[in-house]
């Protein structure tokens, strides 16, 4: 694989597929919450502010994170899951409690700061993936018009537009994620974002759309529950590290003066602990089966060949994985077990490139990590089988 051909990344992960001529370059980001533990939303939002990005594309709508961008001046594109795309078309009314609720409720009314700039609702995520095998394809459409309708109703209709989100199926390329896959590399990454943004920079389109181009890039911040339907890389789209730091140099001005983004400032880390596999171990059978359990329960892309952790030997993937495990369950004693094969200590265990990561303090629920997590099994198993 070449350089050229590993850093022709994909437009549709960066952007949303209605690309819209507006008057200002200011580049924006989607920002994901399928995290066992999410940035405070007021943090992020500082981070957003102190490096510039006026516009931030949500995939849902909840309240916590819109509340914290009210009076923000951030303009904000809000998403509607694809699980509630049946409801939405289902009945008008429905899509008008929708918009009561999630938008007109968050709306910044003239002349008062203290409300959320709301400028499009994004109708279901990708709810053309050739994956969902049609599910969506026939209340996608319905849902849009209720949506845009219902917007119009209350008068907001000239101000917030309504759109679907398109994906990777529309055209073949490869993915600008830094982990979690052979050739996903901060270096990639990197080269990737420095070209398109000097091409945005330009302000002149593409042949179908010339002039400025309003953009999202994918994605603000790592999510470690992510899907992983589509590839281990999908837990690995951030600009930014699960708690707010930038991994890697870049210009958002498209100007070519690259230096690391401002990162998240009043982060709180639990403690400085880790959970690694105990030196006693001997008996290195006993290891396979707790490394797949403390896996399926938490996030082991990064252990994926050519992967930041891709070259640890068993041990040291199991260590790996019992801290993942130990973190995602918020450094509970108890996620540190395994039928005794854990122990806790206080001693930095990354490795080189590989992080062990201290988890962050935060009040957001933990996410399910029902999605992809069988695939992710049955590449454990696997590795043990060939290793």
């Amino acid at each position: 694989m070449t350089m050229n051909r590993a850093c022709n990344f994909m437009l549709w992960s960066l952007c949303m597929l209605n690309i819209i001529q507006v008057a200002v370059s200011d580049v924006g980001v989607n920002w994901g919450s399928m995290a066992s533990h999410p940035l405070p939303p007021d943090i992020a939002v500082k981070m957003l502010k102190d490096n510039g990005i006026t516009k931030v594309k949500l995939f849902d709508a909840d309240s916590w994170t819109l509340n914290s961008l009210a009076g923000s001046n951030i303009e904000v594109m809000v998403g509607i899951p694809n699980n509630m795309l049946d409801y939405i078309s289902d009945s008008y009314d429905n899509a008008k409690d929708w918009v009561k609720e999630n938008i007109t409720s968050h709306l910044k009314d003239f002349g008062d700061k203290r409300g959320v700039d709301i400028r499009y609702v994004s109708v279901g995520n990708e709810p053309f993936l050739e994956a969902y095998e049609g599910k969506y394809d026939e209340s996608t459409f319905p849902a849009l018009q209720n949506i845009q309708k219902a917007l119009d109703e209350v008068g907001v209709g000239d101000k917030i537009k309504a759109s679907v989100a398109l994906n990777a199926d529309v055209y073949d390329g490869n993915k600008p994620s830094d982990d979690g896959a052979q050739y996903a590399t901060t270096m990639y990454a990197q080269k990737f974002y420095d070209g398109l943004l000097k091409k945005l920079a330009e302000k002149k389109g593409t042949p179908l759309r010339p002039g400025i181009l309003n953009v999202y890039l994918f994605s603000l911040l790592d999510e470690d529950v992510k899907s992983i339907l589509p590839g281990f890389f999908e837990r690995h789209w951030g600009l930014f590290r699960y708690d707010g730091q930038a991994k890697f140099p870049m210009d958002l001005s498209g100007q070519g003066n690259d230096k690391m983004l401002i990162a998240a400032k009043g982060v709180q880390y639990m403690q400085k602990q880790w959970c690694v596999l105990n030196d006693e171990v001997r008996d290195e059978s006993l290891i396979p089966s707790a490394l797949s359990y403390a896996c399926y329960h938490s996030d082991c892309t990064s252990l994926t060949h050519g992967s930041s952790c891709g070259n640890l030997d068993l041990r040291g993937n199991a260590s790996y994985a019992f801290n993942m495990y130990f973190q995602m369950n918020s450094q509970d004693v108890e996620a540190c077990d395994f039928n005794g094969l854990g122990t806790i200590v206080t001693r930095n265990a990354s490795r080189g490139t590989c992080l062990f990561p201290v988890q962050i303090v935060s009040q957001g629920e933990r996410v399910n990590l029902a999605y992809g997590v069988t695939i992710f099994v049955g590449f454990v198993l696997s590795f043990f089988m060939f290793m």
